[in-house]
């Protein structure tokens, strides 16, 4: 089932009517978290990457201390890293879609949901 089927079903559930309304808005949250995956751009080879390296790296640290050693890596010794020649081979907009892939992962994680 793909997540926007998943969405619909969470709806359907809600307009049953038959459910309190703290049960309807849980459904209601996870329809609007499914459609907003939805609409997520997908992510190439080398952005995953990037966001693998993120997601370890903000489990030491903080998301803009990440960031900041992943653009001054050779600082770090680490220039010559999968991750770090995957980051430079992005533009600034595929840079953006992996910070904003990498803050809705950590927001999921901070609430309890799967990462």
């Amino acid at each position: 089932m793909s997540d926007l089927q998943a969405a619909i079903k969470e709806i359907e559930r809600v307009l049953i009517g038959n459910k309190s309304r703290e049960v309807e808005k849980v459904y209601l949250s996870n329809a609007i978290r499914l459609i907003q995956e939805c609409c997520q751009p997908e992510l190439t080879k080398s952005q995953q990457i990037v966001l693998e390296r993120l997601k370890v790296k903000i489990r030491d640290s903080d998301l803009c201390s990440a960031i900041h050693q992943l653009e001054n890596s050779d600082i770090w010794g680490e220039s010559e890293e999968p991750y770090d020649i995957a980051y430079s081979s992005l533009n600034e907009d595929e840079r953006l879609e992996v910070v904003q892939a990498v803050c809705d992962w950590k927001r999921r994680v901070s609430h309890g949901r799967n990462g």
